[in-house]
């Protein structure tokens, strides 16, 4: 993998503000391939980011009133749904603002930031 910075390039190309509001995790999954159907961006690869792609985008140390997620990303998304499920009726989500992972009931609301590869 190639690094800039201190963030690691892992070849996927991130959607900058995700979701308008918080979707349950199905919601999240139905606005990935709504992503697709529209071709936004150009591209029909949209999905939800895997915890390990979550994570790689987590800065280890922030200070004060910083994010653990790079302020490229719109702050107010603080926890984003993964695509990792945990049970038949629970998935992990990331906290962008505390850096953790964790999993939720897949009826809660979280943001969805959609990921395409290539």
């Amino acid at each position: 993998m190639k690094k800039i910075g201190r963030y690691e390039v892992i070849g996927l190309t991130w959607q900058q503000g995700g979701s308008e509001d918080p979707l349950t995790w199905l919601e999240a999954k139905a606005y990935a391939a709504d992503l697709n159907r529209d071709r936004f961006a150009g591209r029909a690869s949209w999905r939800l980011p895997t915890v390990d792609e979550l994570v790689s985008l987590l800065d280890p140390t922030p200070h004060g009133a910083d994010f653990c997620l790079t302020p490229v990303f719109d702050p107010r998304q603080r926890w984003l749904w993964s695509a990792d499920g945990r049970t038949f009726t629970a998935a992990y989500f990331v906290s962008a603002d505390m850096g953790f992972v964790a999993w939720r009931d897949m009826t809660c609301a979280h943001f969805a930031r959609a990921v395409s590869a290539g």
